[in-house]
């Protein structure tokens, strides 16, 4: 279904943009259908899920990438060592699905879809976004948490994969950031906090486009802290992670990152964050806090709040007026929005100045 633009709410994410599960004329035709009326919705939240998996073990499997070069399901296998049953299976209802075609010799190809979203290399590659899919078995606690209140947390291993599908949208995250404020980055020398820092993918990103660029990385947790200080470790001196909060440094920046914290943390600790944040600026200094905010047009931009409010306590999501106001009440001056695009919609920077005495 290459091209094909779709609609899909699965686990509080929204794809979009050539991808994924039921396009939208499709889905029409569906809907429209009268014997639709009185059927059970089940087969198509099942396919929704359903392919999401089968999209998750095509990129972990390498399949996508394999198919970089046309092959039969035969040559495939005998070539990469798969096992012909399960690739056969895999690959078909991939095709079905329109991420992969196929002609009338056998030789299966990428969808124009697929090459652009399920590649590594792509800047629009989702696949460490499908991590959500590992928290899958954690929805059964939600009758808990409605009497009891509480949240369900994850592992150490699933947090990983969360900070990885973060890691999802640095670059467009990135050009947005050089793109709507060129005059910033511009400078011989920028500063810059990244709060929050996870992987530290955004420090390496900025780095490799701002010559000038000198960061600080902090993380409360040792072990997040320690693995974005190895992914940042061939910057050198330019940029250092530490273990840490916002109120523990002393240092001041030109640029504070807050990236997809404060749906985590919630409204009272976002705000106080934020002036902490304003603490940490010089005068005319600025913060970028990125947020995944509801769209109307859009009902899994809301449902991310189910989901956040599943895993953590204090979890929430925010609409994108609200998101402003608090950071205008921390005392920032000519606060903006900045849609980010890229793979999740919704995406978006509120941005901010410190005021200059």
């Amino acid at each position: 279904m290459g091209g094909a633009a779709v609609d899909v709410c699965a686990y509080g994410s929204r794809w979009s943009s050539e991808i994924l599960f039921v396009p939208r004329e499709r889905l029409r035709s569906v809907v429209a259908d009268e014997s639709f009326s009185v059927a059970s919705p089940l087969p198509v939240y099942r396919r929704w899920v359903i392919e999401a998996w089968a999209v998750f073990a095509a990129i972990r499997g390498g399949v996508f990438e394999s198919l970089r070069r046309p092959r039969t399901l035969d040559a495939l296998a005998l070539e990469e060592g798969y096992e012909s049953s399960a690739l056969r299976s895999l690959v078909r209802g991939l095709q079905a699905c329109g991420h992969l075609q196929v002609d009338d010799r056998g030789i299966y190809r990428l969808s124009e879809s697929a090459s652009r979203f399920f590649l590594r290399e792509s800047e629009f590659f989702v696949g460490d976004a499908l991590s959500f899919l590992r928290t899958t078995p954690k929805y059964e606690e939600y009758p808990t948490i409605l009497r009891e209140g509480g949240a369900v947390g994850l592992t150490t291993e699933q947090w990983a994969y969360v900070t990885r599908g973060s890691a999802t949208y640095t670059r467009s995250a990135v050009a947005t950031l050089v793109r709507c404020y060129p005059e910033l980055w511009r400078r011989e020398s920028v500063r810059v906090l990244d709060v929050g820092c996870g992987q530290g993918t955004y420090l390496v990103e900025l780095a490799r486009a701002l010559p000038g660029m000198v960061g600080l990385g902090i993380d409360p947790t040792a072990r997040v802290a320690d693995e974005a200080r190895a992914n940042v470790a061939s910057l050198g001196s330019r940029v250092r992670v530490e273990e840490a909060t916002l109120a523990s440094i002393s240092e001041t920046f030109d640029v504070v990152l807050i990236n997809q914290v404060f749906h985590v943390v919630g409204v009272e600790v976002a705000r106080e964050m934020l002036v902490q944040a304003r603490s940490r600026l010089i005068p005319g200094g600025h913060i970028f806090v990125q947020e995944i905010v509801t769209q109307e047009s859009d009902p899994g931009s809301t449902l991310f709040g189910f989901n956040m409010r599943m895993l953590f306590e204090n979890g929430t999501v925010f609409d994108l007026e609200e998101l402003k106001r608090i950071v205008t009440n921390a005392d920032f001056l000519d606060v903006r929005a900045h849609m980010v695009g890229g793979p999740t919609p919704g995406l978006v920077y509120v941005a901010g100045r410190v005021a200059v005495p």
